[in-house]
């Protein structure tokens, strides 16, 4: 059997990709400068990764 299914553009995702870490830098300058970025907040944050709460307490006794 033959596949038939449409192939992805490539070049075009890693376009979109480019345009929008370009998009993110630009936000982090702004930020940078003491602009108002919050228009680009859209409330729904997902972690990256899982932090140990007693870890951060003790970050936060070391730094305050």
């Amino acid at each position: 059997m033959t596949d038939v299914r449409p192939k992805p553009d490539v070049t075009e995702a890693m376009s979109s990709k480019s345009t929008e870490i370009k998009d993110i830098e630009e936000i982090a300058q702004q930020a940078h400068l003491g602009a108002d970025i919050s228009e680009h907040f859209t409330g729904n944050f997902q972690a990256k990764q899982q932090i140990n709460r007693e870890h951060l307490t003790f970050v936060n006794r070391l730094s305050g």
